[in-house]
C-alpha cells in the first residue's frame, strides 16, 4: 500500500505542477503506466511472481491518481476560462465575521433565464457543475442583509463571479495553489434579492453556541472555543502571529492531535468500564475499539470536519481496526490507506499545508520509534527531528521557520494533552447536562491556557524565535522532505554499511596483500542484497538533493568573471509601472507603481521582490512623473532604502531634497549606455544600450504627439549592430502605436505593457506582425535575463513570464464549444 500511496502523490504533483500542456502531460504519465506493465508482463513470463506485483502497484497508483485528479483540474480550468459569469445559485455561508466580505460556498448552479442559450463552456460543456463546492468571497453586501447571515446557512439568488488572480513575484509563484485547494474561484456580487432556504444545522447551532459561552464568559474563551469546536475567528491576529513564531499554531486550532486524544481517553475509559462490566465473551478492548471509533466520528463532526479532524478520523479508525484484527496500529501502511482515502475523498487537499506539515509528522513518529528506544529519547529527540525535517515544508507554504518550536513544544504539548484538553473535554461534555459541573471544568481549562500561552508569549520574545526564509517551490520542498524520510528509514540498517565496509577492507587485503590474509567476511545473501538496495536508493536520494539545492541557488553565471549578466524584471504593480534593472555593475527601479486604498506596491510587490533576490543596496530610483500610479510606493522604498540618490521628473523635485533631474543622467561604461530621450518631456524617458546589442527604450505616459516624435526618431537611435530592442509600453501607451516599428522586420522587438488589458487596435496590430512579442506583467512579473559571453559577438534574451496562466495548463483557455 506504500507504494500505491507514494506513486498516488508524485503523480497527483505532476499532473497538477507540471509546466507542459494537458496532452504532453498526459502523454508522459500514460508512458510510465505502460511501462509498469510491461515490466509486471515481463516478470510474469520469466516466472518471478515478486517481480510480476511490484511494478502494477505503481500503475495501480498513477490510474487512481488521474481518474481523481483530472476532472478537479479540468474543472477548475472551466472555471477560469469562463469568469467572469453571472448564474443563479443555492450557496452555503462558511465565513460572515469579515467587516466587508462573506465567504460562501456554491451548492448548486444554473442559467439566470432557462431559455438562454449557451454562450460559454461552462454553459454547454459542464452544465454549470464546474462549479459546484466552489468558494468566493462577496463584496457590497447590503449591512442589513450581512448582519443576518449565520454561517451554515443556505441561501439562493443572482450571483455574478469575477477571477481571482495575483501579482505573482520571484520567490513567491504558488499562493494559486492554495486557491486551487480550496476551489476559490474568485470574487461575487449579488445581483438582485436572495432568499434563505435552509437554517443552520443543529450541529453548527450548538458549535456556535458553545464558541460564544466561552468567549463570554473565560478570559481565554478564543483559546477554548478554537480548542473545542474548531471556531478560530476569535483569535486576534496577534495571536496567530504569536502562534506562528513559536510553531505552536497546531495546538489551537482543532487538529489530529485533540481529536486522537479525545478517541484515545473514550478508549481507556470503555476498556477499564468493559473490563469492571466483566464481559468475556469478546474482547474488553476490542469493544473499547469500536465505540472509540464512533466517538472520534463524532467529535469530527462536531470539530466542522475540517481536513485534520478528517484525516485523523480516518488514521484513528485504521488503528482500532488493525487492533480488531490483531495487526500492528500504527504502520506505514496504516498511514497510506488513509492518505489514498483522504485524497479520493478532497484530491485537492494535497496541496493545503495541513496535508503535509500533519502526515509526515505522523510518519516521522512512527519511523522515530524504530530508532528511539528509550521513553527519555523519544521524548528529547523526536518534537527535534519533526521540526527539522518539517523546516523545507514550512519554508515553502510559510516563507519562516521557527527556531524556538522544538523547545516550547516539548512543554506545551504535554501540557495541552495531559491538562487543558481534560478539563476542556468533559466541561464542553457537561454543557448539555449541568452547567454548574461544566463551568468549574471549563475554568480549570481556562487558568491551564493562561499558562499555556504565558510561556508561548515568552518564547516568541526570545531573540531569533523565528527567522525568515525564501519560499521553497513545493516541488523542492517535497523532494527534499522525502530524501530526509528515506534516510530516516534505512538508519536502523546502518550497521550494514560497517559491514560492507569491513567487507571491502578485507576483499582489498585479499587482492594486493602478497602476504597470507584471512578468508574475507561473507555477508549473508538477504544482507547483501538489502545492502544493495540501500545503495542504490542512498545514491537516488543524494542526487534528488543535489538537483533541489542547484534549483535554488542564484545563478553561477552571475559570479563568473568571464560572464556579464543583465536582469529586468517588470513588476505586477497594477494600473501602474515599476522596472527593476540589476547587474553587478549598476542597479535601479524606474517608477514604484501604484498605492490605492490596500494596495500598496512598494510594501507588497517591490520590496518583497529585492528581498527574493538578495538585493540590498540600490543605486538610484528614477521617479518619471507625477501620477499616483508610478511613484505610489515611494514612501515605502525610501523607508527600507534611506540613502538611494532620486533621479526624478522636473516637476517633482520640490517634493524631495538632494533629487537630481532625470533629464541630465547620464551613464556610461562597457556594457551599459544610458542616455535621456530629450524629445519626451511629459515624463523620464531613457535609451539604454546593453552590451552594443540590445536597444532598451523606458518611458510611462506620454502624449501622442510625443509618440510621433518618438517614431521619427526611432530608426537614428539604434546603433549599427543592434541587433534587439526592447520597448516599454506603460499604460497610457496603449493608446498609439508606432508603424515604425511595423517596419523594422531586421530588429527582433519586445514589447512590455503593464495594464489590465492592451488596447483593441494594438491587440490587433500585434497578431499581424509576428516579429513583435508581447508580454504583459499586470497578473505576474516579466523576467527578462541577458546575458553576454566573453568573445561573443551575440546575445541571448531570455524571457520568463511569471503570471498564472503562463504557468498552469489548468488555468489556460479552453476553445469555447458552439
Amino acid at each position: 500500500m506504500t507504494s500505491i500511496a507514494i506513486t498516488f502523490v508524485i503523480n497527483a504533483l505532476w499532473l497538477i505542477l507540471s509546466p507542459w500542456d494537458l496532452v504532453s502531460t498526459l502523454t508522459l504519465t500514460i508512458t510510465i503506466a505502460i511501462v509498469c506493465v510491461l515490466l509486471s508482463c515481463y516478470s510474469f513470463f520469466k516466472r518471478k511472481p515478486h517481480y510480476t506485483v511490484i511494478p502494477l502497484l505503481p500503475f495501480f497508483g498513477i490510474l487512481l491518481s488521474t481518474y481523481c485528479y483530472l476532472p478537479a483540474l479540468k474543472d477548475y480550468q472551466h472555471i477560469a476560462s469562463n469568469l467572469p459569469i453571472t448564474i443563479q445559485a443555492s450557496f452555503q455561508i462558511e465565513r460572515n465575521h469579515y467587516p466587508q466580505s462573506t465567504t460562501i460556498k456554491i451548492l448548486s448552479a444554473d442559467a439566470i433565464s432557462k431559455n438562454e442559450s449557451p454562450k460559454s463552456t461552462l454553459a454547454s460543456h459542464t452544465p454549470y457543475s464546474a462549479l459546484i463546492g466552489s468558494t468566493l468571497q462577496v463584496f457590497n453586501i447590503s449591512p442589513e442583509i450581512k448582519q443576518n447571515f449565520m454561517e451554515g446557512e443556505i441561501y439562493e439568488g443572482p450571483l455574478s463571479i469575477r477571477a481571482r488572480f495575483y501579482k505573482n513575484i520571484p520567490g513567491d509563484r504558488q499562493r494559486i495553489l492554495q486557491s486551487l485547494a480550496r476551489k476559490a474561484i474568485g470574487y461575487g456580487k449579488f445581483e438582485g434579492e436572495i432568499q434563505k432556504l435552509k437554517d443552520r444545522s443543529q450541529v453548527d447551532h450548538f458549535r456556535h453556541i458553545t464558541a460564544q459561552n466561552f468567549t463570554e464568559n473565560f478570559r481565554y474563551g478564543n483559546y477554548l472555543s478554537a480548542l473545542s469546536v474548531g471556531i478560530t475567528q476569535y483569535l486576534a491576529p496577534q495571536d496567530w502571529d504569536m502562534l506562528r513564531k513559536t510553531g505552536t499554531i497546531h495546538l489551537v486550532s482543532i487538529s489530529g492531535l485533540h481529536l486522537s486524544l479525545t478517541a484515545f481517553y473514550a478508549f481507556i475509559i470503555f476498556r477499564v468500564a468493559t473490563g469492571l462490566i466483566g464481559i468475556r465473551k469478546i474482547q474488553p478492548y476490542k469493544i473499547a475499539a469500536a465505540l472509540a471509533i464512533i466517538i472520534a466520528w463524532q467529535y469530527a463532526i462536531i470539530a466542522g470536519l475540517s481536513l485534520p479532524t478528517t484525516r485523523a478520523a480516518i488514521m484513528f479508525t485504521i488503528a482500532m481496526f488493525a487492533l480488531l484484527i490483531n495487526r500492528p496500529i500504527f504502520s506505514l501502511h496504516g498511514v497510506s490507506i488513509a492518505l489514498v482515502i483522504i485524497l479520493v475523498i478532497n484530491p485537492l487537499s494535497l496541496l493545503l499545508p495541513g496535508f503535509w506539515l500533519s502526515f509526515i509528522a505522523v510518519i516521522i513518529l512512527i519511523l522515530s520509534a524504530r530508532i528511539f528506544t528509550s521513553p527519555l529519547k523519544a521524548l528529547l529527540l523526536t518534537q527535534l527531528v519533526i521540526s527539522l525535517l518539517l523546516i523545507p515544508l514550512t519554508a515553502s507554504f510559510f516563507g519562516e521557520i521557527s527556531l524556538i518550536s522544538p523547545l516550547i513544544n516539548l512543554f506545551a504539548i504535554p501540557w495541552t494533552s495531559m491538562v487543558i484538553m481534560p478539563f476542556l473535554l468533559l466541561g464542553t461534555l457537561f454543557l448539555l447536562i449541568h452547567l454548574p459541573t461544566a463551568h468549574f471544568f471549563n475554568m480549570l481549562a481556562d487558568q491551564g491556557v493562561f499558562v499555556l500561552t504565558q510561556s508561548i508569549k515568552w518564547s516568541a520574545k526570545i531573540p531569533n524565535a523565528a527567522i525568515e526564509t525564501s519560499r521553497l517551490s513545493l516541488t523542492t520542498a517535497v523532494i527534499i522532505t522525502f530524501t530526509s524520510l528515506l534516510i530516516l528509514y534505512f538508519y536502523p540498517q546502518r550497521l550494514l554499511i560497517k559491514a560492507h565496509i569491513l567487507y571491502t577492507i578485507r576483499t582489498l587485503e585479499r587482492r594486493f596483500m602478497t602476504s597470507p590474509t584471512p578468508i574475507p567476511l561473507q555477508l549473508p545473501n538477504r544482507m547483501s542484497q538489502r545492502m544493495s538496495r540501500f545503495k542504490k536508493i542512498s545514491l537516488l536520494a543524494i542526487t534528488m538533493v543535489i538537483i533541489s539545492s542547484t534549483k535554488q541557488l542564484p545563478s553561477l553565471e552571475r559570479y563568473n568573471k568571464k560572464t556579464t549578466s543583465i536582469d529586468l524584471y517588470l513588476l505586477p504593480v497594477g494600473e501602474g509601472l515599476s522596472l527593476l534593472f540589476y547587474s553587478q555593475e549598476l542597479t535601479f527601479l524606474f517608477d514604484t507603481g501604484n498605492r490605492f486604498r490596500q494596495f500598496d506596491a512598494g510594501a507588497q510587490v517591490i520590496l518583497p521582490t529585492l528581498k527574493s533576490l538578495g538585493i540590498e543596496r540600490l543605486d538610484h530610483i528614477f521617479l518619471s512623473l507625477q501620477n499616483q500610479q508610478h511613484i505610489g510606493g515611494t514612501r515605502v522604498i525610501r523607508t527600507k532604502h534611506p540613502n538611494t540618490p532620486i533621479i526624478a521628473h522636473p516637476k517633482l523635485l520640490w517634493l524631495m531634497e538632494d533629487t537630481q533631474d532625470c533629464r541630465q543622467y547620464h551613464y556610461h561604461s562597457e556594457t551599459i549606455t544610458i542616455s535621456p530621450i530629450k524629445i519626451i518631456d511629459n515624463s523620464c524617458a531613457f535609451h539604454i544600450t546593453l552590451f552594443n546589442e540590445i536597444s532598451l527604450y523606458l518611458f510611462s505616459d506620454i502624449t501622442d504627439s510625443e509618440w510621433q516624435r518618438f517614431e521619427e526618431q526611432l530608426p537614428f537611435m539604434n546603433k549599427e549592430g543592434i541587433s534587439q530592442q526592447i520597448i516599454l509600453f506603460p499604460n497610457q501607451g496603449q493608446r498609439y502605436f508606432a508603424p515604425t516599428l511595423l517596419q523594422q522586420s531586421y530588429l527582433k522587438q519586445i514589447l512590455l505593457f503593464s495594464t489590465r488589458k492592451v488596447a483593441a487596435k494594438l491587440e490587433a496590430a500585434l497578431m499581424m506582425t509576428p516579429q513583435l512579442k508581447k508580454y504583459n506583467a499586470y497578473y505576474g512579473t516579466i523576467h527578462l535575463k541577458i546575458d553576454t559571453k566573453n568573445a561573443k559577438s551575440y546575445s541571448k534574451l531570455r524571457i520568463d513570464d511569471y503570471a498564472d496562466k503562463a504557468r498552469y495548463w489548468w488555468l489556460k483557455s479552453l476553445t469555447t464549444l458552439e
